[in-house]
This record gives C-alpha cells, structure tokens and sequence, in this order.
C-alpha cells in the first residue's frame, strides 16, 4: 500500500453515509480519493457513462457529456468493465503467487525458529494455547493492531514473520479470516464512529437549545460566529454542524406553526361559540353582515377575549360567520319544511273533513245532478268543517262541490245510458202524451233496468219529456216563422199588383187576381190568404187616409228587408 494510501481513513456518518479522512491534512471528503480507488473504479472514472438504480430496483446508465440515458449497459462501460476486472484478477493472482512463495519462504524461518530455539518460542512463562487456529490467527492480527484501513498484501508483510502466521496452513483459508476480520473491524469502527457523531451531535444540539438568540427565523451566517469557538462547534465538521442548526430551526419553526395553528383554532372556536349564541337573538336567516360586523365592535365578551381573536382577521371571521349562517339557513329551512309539511296535513284533513259534510248531504238527498252551490251554500255555512277549508290552498269547497256533482252525473250518465239501451233495444220512441207509468212498462220488461234505482228512471223520464217538449216547442215556432214568411211574401204580391189594391178593394177581387201565384200557393190555408189581404188592406187604407208617401215607403222597405232576413236564417 502507498504511503498516501495509508493517510486516508473510512468512516459512516451517523446517517449511515460513508466519508473519508485524512490523518494528515485532517481533511473530510464524502467522494472516495484517488489513493482508495480499485482498478475497476479507476476505469469508470474514466469514461463519461455512470451506473444509476430506479427507485424500483431497476438499473440504467447515463452518459454525462451527452445527457442520454439507456436501460442496456453501454459498450463502452462494459469494455471498461472487462478491462478492470482483467487487471484485478492478474493483480491478485500475481500477488497470491508472490505471497505463497513468501509464506513458503517464511515458514521455513518460523520452523527453524521453533525448533531451533524452542525457549524463544514462550513467553511469560511458557507458550499459549488456543481452542482452534483461528483463533490463534484472529489473536495475532489483533496483536499486530490490524483494522479495516489494512490490505492483504500489508498484512502479510507486517504477519508473516509471526510464528502464529502458520497456525492455518492454507493460504486462501488465511485470506477468508483476515477478510472477516476486516470486515468485522469495519463495522466496530463504524458502529463506533456513530455513536460518537451522535453523542457530539447532541452535545451540540443542547448548546442550540440553550441559545436564546437561536429562534425560528435564525440564520446560520448569523449564528455561527458566535459557536465557532465552542468545543462542541469545533467536534464536528462544519457541514455537519450546519445540517443540525438547520434541523433544529425547522424543529422550531414546526413548533411555531403548530403553537399558531393552535392559537388559530382556539380563536375560531371562540368565535364560532360567539355566533352560535347570538342566533336566535341577534342573528337570523335575514341578518346582514354588516350589521354583525358593527355589533361586534362594541361587543364586550370580544373585547374581553381580545387577545385570543386578535390573530384572526375579518376574513377567518367572516368564514366562521358564513358556517353560522349555512346552520341557520338549514334549520330555517328544516322548519319550514316542518310547518309546511304540517300545514299540508291540516289542509288535507280539513278537504277530508268537508267531503264527508258533501256525503252527508248527498246522503240526505240534499245534493242531486241538478244541485246548485247556491242551494247548498246555507246548508253549510255555518259547519266549522266548511269554515276550517275556506282560504287555504288547494281545492276550494266550490271545486270539491262541483266534483262531486260532475261524480254524480257521470254516474248518472252511465246508467241513463244503460236505460236508453234497453229502450233502444225495445224501439221504443217517447212522445209528449207518454206517461210515466207507460215509460216504466216498458222498463220493466229488461233485467237491467231492475237493478237501476227509481230515482234514475224518474230522472231519465223527465229528461227524455222535457226534450220531446222542448222540440215540439221548436217546430212549431219554427213553423210560425215560416207562415209569417209565406205571408208577408203573399202580402208583397198584392202590393206590386197593377193596378194597385185601394181601401175598397175586396178579397174576392184580390183573390182572384192572385190565386195563380206561387205565394198563394204556398199559403195552404184560406183563413191565412184572407188575413194577408186584411193587413195588407189596412195598410192601403192607412196611407189613403192621410199617412205620407215616404213613411209607407219606408215601412215597406223595412218589411221586405225583414221578410228578407227570415227567409235567410237556417232552419232548426
């Protein structure tokens, strides 16, 4: 091993990172110096492609010069690779064979030494023995202070002098003790090596905590003047000691915001109870903020709690307001749904209330097909079941009235129709001199109008009387109509006749000047003919005896106008 070599130590950090120091200059490096690399490592160094793992596990290599990364290893870096594993392995296999024939060599003076002068070979009155050879060759390189920092080929120079160097006879099971005693001296230093960063750690994280001028917000370019010339400061390297301040600031800096947070809440929750009191007497779903925000000015509970609310600003409080109020609003609203869900339950009991008074009356006879809301309306009017329905909403007492008259005609309806059936199916035709008695005869003669009550039959008799009436009524002043034209159309004849009638004329002389024409005819009775010629006489002798030219002009144009409507409107 080189002398520069020998200067560089290898530690683990207390976050379990390697570093390196040396004895000489006191210098730390967290990147491996030269004078450690291995040829393989040397080889790497060399090329611009480096090996990186995933998170996942999975490898691949990136080239630094020219920023590209692959998943498959790279030529030149397995080259490389192959290169330095080549070297390695003729190292160690020139150095085994170097070290075999100085171990042969060697042991030829450690048996002449035994053997020759056996007293040499005790000490401390006699030899030691040991359990195994192992453990005579684990003494021997703790005898000889041989650590982790130690190669093989040191150690065999430095142990092959020893007279315990053959206590294990072959060369590669003497490699494979001194590897685990190396490696098991490693891990004692490391572990040591952290408990003593960690102790120096904390020794200089007890100066921070007894700093008062070391706060949330410090500096380190502030407060490492004032450590650099503690011994705590000085244990560790500057870098470590940087990293532990900026721990602990961000430790205090944690606790700062939970401290607020913390005055944060209480201060909602007081504000929060504030509100929650106020409802009901100063707060309601119709309250403004503004009006909230004045009020709390002047508000002595707030200012008794001013130093608990003062971290709050108006907007924290008015979000605070904002979910009183969308509490209020649900149960304003939850109690409306309430007192209408009731009042829809009290107005439909009540429409049920009133249709059994209609029930009854209907029962009582007292409402019919026929009924009118006036006929009943003093019946009810004073019925608390009528009162209790009037002016809520819904169905007014008027509506259900009318549908339960509209019921009882539809129902009605349904067996008038199956009565007109039965007469249909008997060809029976009603005239105005039927009677009742007549009527139901024929009834009686089908099983189905049996089971209709008589109050139909007598409903249906009525009806069926009523429009018989009804169209004689209107045959016959349809037939009136007709006669006044037939008339009023011979009357016409005899006053364009030539030589006109006078106040003398007779209606046998008129007669015969117009039983040829088409008017007469149409007048079928002789008593009519002859009151035509008496009106239209009298009219001739009204204008004779002093009645204007005009005025009878103008009466008979009104009458042809009259006699012209008549003949224009339709029949019924």
């Amino acid at each position: 091993m080189s002398s520069s070599t020998s200067l560089w130590q290898e530690h683990v950090a207390a976050d379990g990172r390697v570093y390196y120091y040396n004895t000489q200059t006191r210098e730390s490096s967290w990147t491996k110096p030269d004078a450690l690399l291995t040829p393989k490592e040397r080889a790497l160094a060399k090329i611009p492609w480096k090996e990186y793992e995933t998170p996942d596990g999975r490898k691949y290599w990136h080239n630094n010069d020219t920023s590209e990364s692959v998943w498959q290893m790279p030529p030149a870096y397995k080259t490389a690779l192959e290169e330095a594993e080549e070297e390695e392995e003729a190292a160690a296999t020139a150095a085994a064979a170097a070290a075999e024939e100085e171990e042969r060599r060697q042991a030829e003076v450690q048996n002449h030494r035994i053997f020759g002068q056996q007293g040499n070979s005790y000490q401390n009155g006699g030899p030691r023995f040991y359990s195994n050879p192992e453990e005579s060759y684990t003494a021997m390189l703790k005898s000889h202070n041989i650590d982790y920092t130690w190669s093989w080929s040191r150690a065999l120079k430095e142990l092959v002098t020893d007279e315990r160097f053959t206590a294990i006879s072959d060369a590669q099971s003497r490699k494979a003790v001194f590897d685990r005693y190396v490696e098991k001296s490693r891990n004692e230093a490391g572990e040591i090596a952290k408990e003593t960063l960690a102790r120096r750690q904390n020794d200089f994280l007890k100066v921070l905590e007894r700093m008062e001028t070391v706060k949330s917000y410090s500096r380190w370019k502030t407060i490492q003047p004032i450590l650099v010339g503690r011994a705590e400061y000085q244990s560790l390297e500057p870098e470590q000691a940087h990293s532990i301040f900026l721990d602990y600031v961000t430790k205090l800096r944690n606790i700062d915001r939970e401290v607020q947070a913390k005055l944060r809440d209480d201060a909602l929750e007081l504000m929060r109870e504030y509100f929650e009191q106020q409802v009901g007497s100063t707060i309601d779903i119709f309250t403004k903020w503004h009006d909230v925000r004045e009020r709390m000015k002047h508000d002595t509970y707030l200012r008794s709690e001013q130093k608990i609310v003062k971290g709050l600003n108006m907007l924290d409080i008015l979000s605070v307001y904002e979910e009183c109020m969308k509490d209020v609003e649900t149960r304003f609203l939850d109690e409306r749904k309430d007192v209408k869900r009731t009042k829809r339950t009290s107005e439909r009991k009540n429409r049920e209330e009133f249709v059994k008074l209609l029930e009854g009356l209907l029962h009582d006879g007292k409402i019919t097909a026929e009924a009118r809301w006036m006929d009943i309306y003093p019946l009810i009017k004073d019925d608390d079941r009528f009162n209790n329905i009037v002016g809520q909403e819904g169905s007014t007492p008027l509506d259900l009235f009318w549908d339960m008259v509209e019921k009882i005609n539809k129902e009605l309806r349904i067996k008038r129709d199956i009565l007109l059936d039965v007469l249909e199916d008997r060809h029976f035709q009603f005239t105005d001199k039927m009677t009742f008695e007549e009527f139901e005869k024929v009834l009686a003669t089908d099983a189905r109008a049996a089971e209709i009550e008589q109050a139909v039959h007598v409903s249906l008799f009525e009806k069926q009387r009523s429009r018989v009436l009804r169209k004689l009524e209107e045959d016959r002043h349809q037939e009136e109509r007709r006669l006044r034209r037939r008339i009023d159309a011979l009357r016409s004849v005899m006053r364009h006749l030539e030589p006109s009638m006078t106040g003398q004329s007779t209606w046998e002389e008129i007669r015969e000047r117009i039983k040829d024409t088409s008017e007469f005819l149409a007048v079928d009775s002789e008593e009519n003919r002859k009151l035509a010629f008496e009106k239209q006489l009298a009219r001739v002798k009204e204008k004779e005896e002093g009645g204007s030219h005009d005025r009878e002009r103008e009466r008979d144009h009104y009458r042809d106008h009259e006699k012209d409507k008549d003949h224009k409107q339709p029949r019924s």
